[in-house]
């Protein structure tokens, strides 16, 4: 493992270790083998390859290549409590959508916007150079661009990884013309946040049948996928079709999510959601892992050594902290108007952007005073903690709090208090 050296002639807000900028491994001709890229807050390497379908793996000092070590540098960090460089970046291309799904987190007034080819090599180039090594491609709808083809070859050629979340009807009605594109992804994201008249419901238009051959067009035509499924009131109860539905397809995962009241969501706060739906909604998911135990079913609102963060807390990549307050610790968003924000959840406001992509970064990362916010607050002296609750929760994430109480340190409504009522 490697040793932090600490600079006797500075005070204890700085250390010496390696750098986090990424080391690519390059053939003669230009091919593309893999990356390295060190975390100090870890003390360990990342290490990505072009194809991989499986999680970034990660490895001691001790464990390099020799040839990595030699070249990797060292510089001085201010001491932070977050990852010391974001190792993942969302990035939303378009606004445009075909659907108009009522839980979007995407802000009404942002029509119409993109970012072009030219903007993105600049930002994409940025990533790279402040340790991104992953991509994840939002929307809007991503299909809607006629360039994605072009898109995704782009982040290919700055030697990073790349996903995204699509809710598959443009891909999944003309597979020839995208199965190429597909298969470049990292991992694919299909929203599903309903099924037959639920679907209608939440996407404001009669389309489930087309929508489900499309999404099965999709899962069935890339190698590492994600259907996904945001509960709502309205969808709650069609939870065991829907995973009726995904045991036919057999996606590589099946994810439930829940609404945060920002975006299109944001005046629509129900009590009632978290203390009464998000329960059944658990009940349900427990019996359809029972019913159908070969589906990997990963679920935002499982409760402590269940929840699919605790593999990534038990293996080292985060510490429990990083759950309860994910925003600026390990990854960044950049809008389709080219705004910085702490995470996706955020972007609704303003008052939450931490920057531009043309900005320095670095210094953001190290320096802005919303980061520095959302990393002081920690499980015990928050609302959370001070309720007593010992559980592991999908709805800890700071984002939540605050559209719900325009408090960092804030909670949602959940069953196990009874003080919060409807805003």
């Amino acid at each position: 493992m490697t040793k932090m050296l600490v600079d006797e002639n500075e005070d204890n807000e700085y250390f010496i270790d390696y750098s986090y900028k990424p080391i690519d491994v390059v053939s003669g001709d230009g091919q593309w083998f893999g990356t390295y890229r060190y975390e100090p807050f870890l003390k360990r390497w990342f290490y990505i390859e072009p194809n991989m379908k499986g999680n970034m793996e990660l490895v001691t000092t001790d464990d390099l290549p020799s040839e990595i070590l030699k070249l990797a540098s060292k510089i001085k960090y201010k001491k932070i409590n977050s990852y010391y460089a974001p190792i993942k970046m969302q990035i939303q291309l378009n606004t445009s959508c075909n659907f108009n799904c009522k839980m979007c987190y995407v802000s009404p007034e942002l029509k119409n916007k993109f970012l072009d080819l030219k903007q993105l090599d600049i930002i994409l180039a940025k990533a790279k150079e402040n340790g991104v090594l992953r991509i994840n491609l939002v929307g809007g709808e991503i299909f809607m661009r006629n360039d994605i083809v072009e898109i995704v070859s782009l982040i290919k050629k700055h030697h990073l990884l790349v996903s995204c979340i699509t809710n598959g009807m443009i891909p999944g009605i003309n597979i020839p013309k995208y199965k190429k594109v597909l298969n470049e992804f990292y991992m694919v994201q299909v929203s599903c946040n309903g099924i037959e008249d639920s679907f209608n419901i939440e996407h404001n238009i009669k389309i489930w049948p087309k929508a489900k051959q499309c999404i099965s067009n999709v899962i069935k035509n890339t190698q590492k996928n994600i259907l996904s499924f945001v509960i709502s009131e309205d969808n709650v109860d069609d939870i065991p079709n829907f995973l009726e539905f995904a045991n036919k397809i057999k996606p590589t995962f099946v994810k439930f999510g829940t609404i945060c009241w920002s975006g299109k969501s944001k005046d629509k706060k129900q009590t009632n959601y978290y203390k009464h739906i998000i329960p059944l909604a658990r009940t349900y998911i427990n019996e359809g892992r029972k019913k159908f135990p070969n589906l990997k079913i990963q679920s935002q609102i499982d409760i402590g050594e269940d929840t699919p963060l605790w593999e990534e807390y038990i293996n080292g990549y985060r510490p429990l902290e990083f759950y309860f307050s994910p925003e600026g610790r390990d990854d960044l968003y950049l809008s389709a108007s080219g705004k910085l924000f702490p995470f996706p959840l955020m972007s609704d406001n303003d008052k939450f952007c931490i920057g531009n992509y043309n900005d320095d970064w670095e210094y953001i990362w190290s320096n802005n005073k919303i980061l520095s916010e959302l990393r002081n607050v920690t499980f015990a002296n928050s609302k959370c903690g001070k309720l007593g609750c010992t559980r592991v929760c999908g709805l800890w994430n700071r984002s939540y709090a605050i559209s719900w109480t325009n408090d960092f340190y804030g909670k949602v409504p959940c069953e196990v208090d009874d003080t919060i009522e409807n805003n």
